[in-house]
């Protein structure tokens, strides 16, 4: 395949992976899409669990792993990940970034072909052009297009304008053809007024951009999304809006990541990303337009406050190792005015499971302490402590006394390991248990 075509985009993937299952469709659409290409782009996929070595080879260390393969040399895929994407950024590393479209008829093509596409009608010896090419090599996602055709620039004027197959259908740029206008005019135009959150769009232009986002959760097309998108039309461009189903799919994902039951749709939250952290905005009032538009100026106002997820404090919490949610973090915790070894844990982490009994071994020895060290567990998958951010399971942190900032437990994850750690790093006198009679 590598020496029968001079480029190859090769997807290394595993069965079991989540985001290759999420990547296939877009891929397979995009290969039918570069098949037809002139000269034709051939897309692949190696099932790196079988063919161990070429992993080995290429440096494969996570999947997907993508790799573009020029005259056989292998370069890093650094594209999107869904079809319209996948197709661009390999059009523009093996082609012209902007196609010429010779008649009417080719821009009728292109416009059926591409969701969203940008076209400069003019001259070829005018100076915005080179501007167009210039920017059409740096956005990622957007297919470019020219035409010198005189029909269509009398047709359509000496223009840039976008297509897409949704909302308005077309926009046009105003004003001075600048490097910055034309990329403003694209990222204001390429979306969905009110995205579905269903592929990797969203995810990409909420958290990997880091947009805050107004989200309808619902399961279902209703009055509610009238009015939510009566509010998006009247007021575009002030955040991002988007649908998202709590019982479908990656809706369901999202709903469980920002704090969403079932039983609550329909509802409203706001989303800010930032820096890897996620501030969550609960709506509580009704799904009318006026008053969403209230709490979106009380937003940007800063007169919301955060929201963090929750349990319900445990009705009696007389184990060894005690039970710490969300409600009930600082009493038990930070204002307790004792040190506080957490663990914060998934019910479905392997690692956690593991931990488990030698951790509750280690509090259990540890009883003759309880005045003033407590060892507890929290479910970080129900509940958000403020400031504090949990990477992965189980993660163990220290509070000392009097100290809100925990810093990291790094011992061993044995019971004599616990202990010893907390031997080392204890705010008080340490004095251990009385022996026994069955002691001696």
């Amino acid at each position: 395949m590598l020496a029968k075509y001079d480029h190859v985009l090769v997807e290394f993937y595993a069965p079991w992976c989540g985001h290759c299952k999420t990547l296939a469709p877009e891929y397979s659409q995009a290969a039918a899409i570069l098949k037809k290409s002139d000269p034709a782009i051939p897309l692949v996929k190696v099932d790196a669990t079988v063919e161990k070595d070429l992993g080995t080879k290429y440096g494969v260390q996570g999947f997907p792993t993508l790799k573009l393969f020029v005259k056989g040399q292998d370069s890093e895929y650094k594209g999107g990940r869904v079809k319209q994407e996948i197709v661009d950024w390999v059009v523009k590393k093996t082609g012209p970034s902007s196609k010429n479209l010779a008649n009417a008829e080719a821009l009728k093509d292109a416009k059926t072909e591409n969701r969203v596409m940008v076209v400069y009608f003019g001259t070829a010896d005018d100076s915005r052009l080179a501007t167009f090419m210039s920017v059409s090599q740096t956005v990622e996602g957007v297919t470019f297009a020219h035409t010198h055709d005189e029909a269509l620039v009398a047709e359509h004027g000496h223009k840039v304008m976008l297509f897409k197959q949704f909302d308005e259908g077309q926009n046009e740029l105003e004003g001075a053809v600048t490097s910055e206008s034309l990329t403003k005019f694209v990222e204001d135009n390429r979306y969905e007024l009110v995205m579905i959150f269903e592929g990797e769009e969203p995810i990409q232009r909420i958290f990997q951009q880091e947009n805050s986002a107004l989200i309808l959760f619902s399961d279902k097309t209703g009055e509610h999304e009238v009015e939510f998108r009566a509010l998006a039309a009247a007021n575009k461009g002030r955040i991002v809006y988007s649908v998202s189903r709590t019982n479908d799919g990656l809706g369901q994902r999202l709903a469980e990541y920002v704090g969403v039951k079932s039983e609550e749709a329909p509802c409203v939250r706001l989303v800010q990303p930032a820096g890897g952290d996620l501030s969550k905005f609960v709506y509580s009032g009704d799904l009318t337009q006026v008053a969403l538009e209230a709490f979106l100026t009380k937003f940007e106002n800063g007169g919301l406050d955060r929201s963090f997820k929750s349990s319900e404090v445990p009705a009696t919490n007389d184990e060894p190792v005690k039970v710490v949610v969300g409600k009930n973090f600082a009493d038990l915790v930070t204002n307790s005015n004792k040190d506080v070894l957490l663990e914060f844990y998934a019910p479905w982490c392997g690692h956690c499971k593991t931990l488990a009994p030698k951790y509750a071994e280690a509090a259990t020895k540890l009883l003759h302490l309880s005045d003033k060290l407590t060892l507890a567990m929290i479910d970080a998958t129900e509940n958000e402590i403020e400031g504090v951010s949990v990477q992965g399971f189980p993660t163990l942190k220290f509070f000392k006394a009097g100290n809100p900032t925990p810093i990291e437990y790094d011992g061993e994850r044995e019971t004599e390991g616990i202990v010893a750690w907390l031997k080392k790093n204890v705010s008080f006198e340490w004095t251990d248990a009385a022996a026994t009679e069955t002691d001696l």
